[in-house]
């Protein structure tokens, strides 16, 4: 019977050097990072642009004018997205958002932040998970 021959290699070998894998992880925060804040400045535009909206009861506009925002670091490496009436706030401001929900008067409240709140969180959430991050 005839003796076979290898010619070559006969086993496959991998070399993978600490560098390439850490290269290769490093690469993939990055891209996260970039998602991430993409996702939060986003929904902290529609946030903010939203509360404008919903802030509807315009008598002198200084309610309105009022809703600021902005994107700020946590010092910890971390982003928060905010908006909201921080600047000028009014104690009306407070009876006009919650109305008859908290407080003794005669009408709803128009809930602008509560509303902003929700539509921004779900933006938030839905380009997190479209991200490729686990969202519940």
């Amino acid at each position: 019977m005839p003796k076979r021959v290898y010619h070559g290699a006969t086993k496959g070998v991998f070399t993978a050097m600490a560098s390439d894998i850490m290269d290769y992880f490093e690469s993939k925060i990055e891209e996260a990072e970039k998602a991430g804040f993409r996702a939060l400045t986003e929904a902290q535009s529609t946030g903010l642009s939203k509360m404008i909206e919903y802030t509807d009861r315009i008598d002198t506009g200084h309610m309105h004018d009022s809703v600021t925002g902005n994107v700020t670091s946590t010092g910890r490496g971390g982003l928060v997205g905010w908006w909201g009436w921080e600047d000028g706030l009014e104690d009306y401001f407070i009876y006009q958002e919650y109305g008859d929900e908290k407080f003794n008067v005669g009408f709803k409240g128009m809930r602008a932040l509560r509303q902003s709140y929700v539509e921004a969180r779900e933006e938030y959430l839905a380009k997190l998970k479209q991200a490729g991050f686990k969202v519940s």
